[in-house]
C-alpha cells in the first residue's frame, strides 16, 4: 500500500514540471534558433510548469522574430507546446535603386532577347558579347532635327536581357578512394538517462576508442532513444535506448568503372540542379570523364539561356543641367 501511494506521489510531483518542449510551424527560423531563444527567456527542460507565462512568451517571440505573425504557447500535461505562423509575404517593400547606372554582361554569350525599359541599348539580339561589356547605357541622349546631340541625361538603366551561354563545371577526384567495410562483428548495449544523468551499459573497450589496443579495429555506434510517457502529453524525464556497434576497417582501392559512371551521373545531376535553381534554361547538356596522372575529373557542360545583365554604377563627369526631364524609353526586341 505504501509503495502504491509513493508511486502516485511520485507521478504527481513529476506532473509539476516541464519534461518536453515542442515547436511547430517554423520553417524560416530553425528549431535550434527558437530553442536558444526559449533558453534566454529561462524556458527550459525541467522547469516548474506553473512558472511558465504563456502570454509573456508569445509576446516576446513576436517581438524578437519579425517574421512570426502568430504564436500560441500552451502547457499540456508535462509538455510545453509552442505553435507559430510565419509571414508568407514580404514584411517590407525593397527600396528601389534609382542611381544612374549601365547594364553590363555578367558573362559572355549571344543575345537572344532584350526588353529595355530605360536607357540606351548598346547591343541587339544576335550580337555576341563578352563579360563586362555594356549592354544598355545609362546615358540617354537628346538630339535636334539634324540629329546633333544637344543634351545627355544619366538614368538608371533598366532592362531584361537574355543570352545563349555556355555553363561549365569541373570536379576533380583522386584515383584511389577510401572504403569502409564492416567485418560482421556487432556489439549491443543499453542507454539509460534520468533527469540530466545518463550512462551506457556496453563493454568499455568498445565505447572508448582511445583505450583500445592499436591492433583493434574501430567501431561505429548508433542509438535509438525513446522518452518515457504515460499519456500523449504526460512525458517523464526518463530515456532509454538500444546501442548498436559495428566493427569496420578502412582501406583504399581504385575507383571501378561503374563507380566512376555513378559519380559522373551524380555530379552532373547536382550541376543541372544548381542551374535550375538560378532560373537558367537548359538547352543541351554533356558530361565526360577526363583521366589525369593521379586522378580524374568530371567535366559538365550545358548549353543554356539565361539572364546576363547586371547593374554597374555610372560615373558622371559633367552632369547635364538644361532643365529637361530625363528620358525614359521602352522597347522590346527578340532574336528570331
Amino acid at each position: 500500500m505504501i509503495g502504491f501511494l509513493a508511486f502516485f506521489i511520485f507521478l504527481y510531483s513529476m506532473s509539476l514540471f516541464i519534461w518536453d518542449i515542442e515547436i511547430y510551424g517554423n520553417s524560416r527560423y530553425s528549431s535550434d534558433t527558437l530553442m536558444d531563444f526559449l533558453e534566454s527567456q529561462n524556458i527550459r527542460y525541467g522547469m516548474m510548469a506553473g512558472t511558465v507565462s504563456c502570454e509573456s512568451l508569445e509576446s516576446a517571440m513576436r517581438s524578437e522574430f519579425s517574421e512570426i505573425t502568430w504564436v500560441s504557447a500552451q502547457v499540456s500535461g508535462t509538455r510545453l507546446l509552442v505553435k507559430i505562423k510565419e509571414n508568407e509575404v514580404l514584411s517590407s517593400i525593397p527600396v528601389r535603386d534609382t542611381s544612374p547606372c549601365d547594364i553590363v554582361a555578367e558573362k559572355g554569350g549571344t543575345i537572344t532577347k532584350m526588353i529595355v525599359r530605360q536607357g540606351t541599348p548598346a547591343v541587339r539580339p544576335g550580337d555576341t558579347v563578352e563579360a563586362g561589356q555594356i549592354l544598355v547605357s545609362g546615358i540617354v541622349t537628346v538630339t535636334d532635327d539634324s540629329q546633333t546631340v544637344v543634351a545627355e541625361h544619366p538614368v538608371h538603366a533598366d532592362a531584361d536581357i537574355r543570352a545563349r551561354t555556355i555553363s561549365e563545371e569541373e570536379k576533380t577526384f583522386h584515383s584511389w578512394r577510401k572504403v569502409e567495410a564492416y567485418t560482421g562483428k556487432k556489439k549491443t548495449g543499453l542507454f539509460l538517462k534520468a533527469f540530466h544523468s545518463s550512462f551506457s551499459l556496453i563493454p568499455p573497450s568498445d565505447l572508448i576508442p582511445g583505450k583500445q589496443k592499436k591492433e583493434n579495429l574501430p567501431w561505429k555506434f548508433t542509438m535509438e532513444e525513446q522518452q518515457a510517457r504515460l499519456f500523449d502529453n504526460f512525458y517523464l524525464p526518463f530515456y532509454w535506448g538500444k546501442i548498436t556497434g559495428k566493427e569496420y576497417e578502412t582501406y583504399e582501392r581504385p575507383y571501378t568503372a561503374d563507380e566512376k559512371e555513378r559519380l559522373k551521373v551524380e555530379v552532373n545531376s547536382q550541376f543541372l540542379e544548381k542551374l535550375g535553381e538560378k532560373g537558367v534554361q537548359i538547352i543541351g547538356n554533356n558530361v565526360r570523364i577526363q583521366e589525369s596522372g593521379g586522378g580524374f575529373s568530371v567535366i559538365c557542360t550545358a548549353d543554356t539561356e539565361e539572364a546576363i545583365g547586371t547593374s554597374r554604377p555610372l560615373t558622371i563627369q559633367e552632369p547635364a543641367d538644361d532643365g529637361q526631364e530625363p528620358v525614359s524609353n521602352e522597347s522590346e526586341e527578340t532574336d528570331n
